[in-house]
């Protein structure tokens, strides 16, 4: 699927899940309407910043817009937004990263890596985040002892940064197993910290080639960023549009709201405003 998003995608008010990754699409997204729970535009060639499009975290639960090129910084996030996955990765944003992205209390995956983000390291203190990669960025700072309480954390991936200090003390020792998972104050199954500044002394076991733990510095020439891996984009076969309307989960003394549905992932260009 090729061009760019209508603007006429402003007008679905009822548009609720909308999904376009993995297209050609090219060009900057036209603003989606306030009551849009899932936006998925991952691996297109859209521009633009993401205030241009989104301004209201009150009932997005997804937000993937990796492998595009979108620039800017980031909008602030809204505390009480139910966002739970924020997918960034390899774009063009710059700026620090919100504090307010430390109190979204159900972000659980988080990847803003392959950017241009500054400042320092988030604690995501109040967030249930499992994941974490702020890898190959211009990050600044310590890690944040604050990340050491995240229980449900399994994996930390913070490389290629000009993070500085001491390893914090949840990450003096070796990584758990996922057999002891549970609890506060334990390091994450996988850590990656290479190619940063961090103060000697390191850690024994990041410093060894261990295959879930890596906090070495390396050389100039090993601090490049290579694009995650990218599946192919079809050129043909079919392609598949869906455009539902469904009843919306409300209370059963309110009457259904319908919204629409609509997913065109790995599809040519369908015209059907």
């Amino acid at each position: 699927m090729t061009g760019s998003i209508p603007a006429s995608f402003s007008l679905l008010k009822s548009l609720r899940i909308l999904d376009l990754s993995f297209n050609r699409l090219a060009g900057p997204v036209p603003f989606l309407p306030v009551g849009i729970e899932s936006v998925r535009l991952g691996v297109n060639q859209l521009t633009g910043r993401m205030s241009d499009f989104i301004t209201n975290f009150t009932y997005i639960t997804t937000l993937s817009l990796q492998h595009n090129l979108f620039s800017g910084t980031l909008p602030i996030f809204q505390m009480n937004s139910p966002l739970m996955t924020l997918l960034l990765h390899n774009n063009n944003f710059r700026g620090p990263i919100p504090g307010t992205i430390s109190y979204l209390r159900f972000l659980s995956d988080i990847d803003l890596g392959n950017n241009r983000f500054t400042g320092g390291v988030p604690s995501f203190k109040n967030t249930s985040a499992t994941y974490i990669r702020l890898s190959c960025n211009q990050l600044t700072g310590a890690v944040p002892d604050a990340l050491g309480t995240l229980p449900y954390l399994r994996s930390l991936k913070l490389e290629v940064n000009n993070l500085t200090g001491l390893i914090p003390a949840f990450l003096q020792s070796p990584p758990r197993t996922p057999l002891d998972a549970n609890g506060f104050g334990n390091t994450p199954i996988y850590f990656n910290g290479s190619c940063n500044f961090f103060s000697p002394p390191l850690p024994m076991w990041c410093t060894t080639g261990g295959q879930n733990s890596s906090c070495t510095p390396c050389t100039d020439s090993q601090r490049q960023c290579f694009d995650q891996f990218v599946p192919s984009i079809p050129t043909t076969g079919s392609s598949s549009t869906t455009t539902s309307s469904f009843s919306s989960p409300s209370s059963r003394l309110s009457p259904p709201s319908p919204f629409l549905f609509l997913s065109m992932s790995f599809s040519r260009w369908l015209s059907f405003l």
